[in-house]
C-alpha cells in the first residue's frame, strides 16, 4: 500500500525543468489536488454532467529550521517574489508509484511559531500549465 512518506517535493534551482532538483527539507503531509471537480444538474426530463478545472495545486507544512536548508531558502525566496515561477517535481520512492512535475508558482501561507514545538510554514504550489504524471521506475 502506498504511503505519503514515499512522495518528496523538489524545486528547480533555476526555475526551469533543466535546473537542478533541490529537495525541500522538513516536509510534512503532502496534499495533492488535481483540480478537477464534477457536478451533475438534474432537470425534470434529464440530467447534465460537467467537469470543471480549477488547476493543479499541492500544499504541505514545512518545518522551519535555523539555519534554513537550501530547499527551504529557495521556497521562501520564491514565496517572497510572486513574479518568479519555478518548476516542481513530486518523486516517489516506490517503483510504479505516481509522480508529478510541472512549471509552478510558490506562495507561503501561514507561518506558525508556537511557544512549544517547531516553527512551521504552509507551502502552496500552483501549477502553471500542464502537469506531467508518470510512474516511478
Amino acid at each position: 500500500m502506498a504511503q505519503g512518506r514515499e512522495h518528496l517535493v523538489y524545486i528547480s534551482n533555476n526555475g526551469l525543468v533543466s535546473g537542478t532538483k533541490i529537495l525541500v527539507e522538513m516536509q510534512g503531509d503532502l496534499k495533492i489536488d488535481p483540480g478537477k471537480d464534477t457536478a451533475v444538474t438534474t432537470y425534470k426530463n434529464g440530467q447534465n454532467a460537467a467537469i470543471s478545472d480549477k488547476g493543479f495545486t499541492i500544499s504541505f507544512p514545512m518545518g522551519v529550521t535555523a539555519p534554513l536548508g537550501a530547499g527551504q531558502a529557495l521556497i521562501f525566496a520564491l514565496g517572497d517574489n510572486l513574479s518568479l515561477s519555478s518548476y516542481f517535481w513530486i518523486t516517489n520512492t516506490r517503483s510504479g508509484g505516481l509522480q508529478y512535475d510541472g512549471a509552478c508558482i510558490v506562495t507561503i501561507g501561514e507561518v506558525g511559531s508556537p511557544t512549544n514545538g517547531d516553527m512551521m510554514a504552509t507551502v502552496n504550489i500552483a501549477a502553471q500549465g500542464t502537469v506531467n504524471r508518470s510512474t516511478a521506475p
